[in-house]
């Protein structure tokens, strides 16, 4: 491998992508919301993941939201810019224009809906990964995509030099660890924040996650607590943190975060697009009194 992957490594918001009144991209929130997590102290972006809606939005709304995203973040921060679809010539068209944006790396979802081999699925990868001169961080979602790519199907997309990773958004640790076995200079980035420091503790690189758009502050101490060797207090913020994606889970956890972000942080994030529905005033309630808690 040819790139320097360690500037990915580190702590990444999945990027919400805000609204303005009338449901479009607003490309000033996404600038105050870009320019609040660097002052978090994150390490980088994932744009156009699922947190981003990426499958709500038009591949028009994907390319502005890439182009507007690289534009807010101006080179202060990596971005990986998610390009998956069903079809690969529409994540070929997506990569090229990530790329032609200033993207400093493409990310994939496994093609999903209709019962695609492996063999095609790899060769779906490969094709992306070909059509750029960027590096590809395979997305690994089985819970969404209904796709679960195993061991040796990474011993073969890491044939190709510059798939350098994987954001790995599964619950199955084992999983996990024996991907970063295959090569440790891969990297692997875990995907649910609910269980971060077991992510952190069991060999990621660093983790992707929606909840960092609202509280990356949280999720930094929770690192610096478990590479100082102070695991109690580390899993006493992570527990703390789940207190709230608790509280989040049964309301949507986006739709809480974009109500969250707009009421806490003053950036408005307009709603999620449908068929996912706002949050009603009992639950605005219920969030707060959660968040209220922890002072976030």
């Amino acid at each position: 491998m040819n790139t320097d992957i360690n500037r990915f490594k580190g702590l990444l918001p999945a990027l919400l992508t805000p609204y303005d009144k009338n449901g479009k991209i607003s490309s000033d929130s996404l600038q105050k919301l870009t320019d609040y997590c660097v002052g978090e102290g994150v390490d980088g972006f994932y744009v156009g993941g699922s947190t981003g809606e990426a499958f709500l939005l038009s591949t028009e709304e994907r390319k502005q939201l890439i182009k507007l995203a690289m534009e807010a973040v101006a080179g202060k921060k990596p971005v990986i810019c998610q390009v998956g679809a069903v079809g690969t010539d529409i994540a070929i068209d997506l990569a090229q224009w990530a790329e032609k944006n200033g993207a400093d790396a493409i990310s994939a979802v496994a093609p999903f809906y209709y019962p695609f081999s492996k063999e095609q699925i790899l060769n779906h990868y490969t094709a992306i990964t070909d059509s750029v001169s960027i590096p590809m961080i395979v997305y690994n979602i089985p819970g969404l995509s209904g796709v679960s790519l195993s061991e040796d199907d990474f011993k073969r997309l890491y044939e190709h030099d510059r798939i350098i990773g994987v954001k790995h958004t599964h619950h199955n640790l084992y999983e996990m660890e024996r991907i970063k076995s295959i090569d440790p200079e891969r990297l692997v980035f875990f995907g649910f924040d609910e269980v971060t420091l077991a992510g952190v503790a069991m060999g990621a690189d660093g983790a992707i996650g929606s909840t960092f758009n609202l509280m990356a502050a949280q999720y930094i101490r929770l690192r610096e607590l478990f590479n100082q060797g102070k695991n109690a207090e580390a899993l006493e913020k992570q527990k703390m943190i789940n207190d709230i994606i608790s509280t989040m889970i049964p309301m949507g956890v986006f739709t809480a975060l974009k109500y969250a972000i707009t009421s806490r942080r003053g950036i408005p994030m307009g709603n999620v697009r449908a068929p996912f529905t706002p949050l009603s005033n009992e639950e605005k309630k219920t969030l707060d009194t959660v968040l209220d808690k922890y002072g976030i």
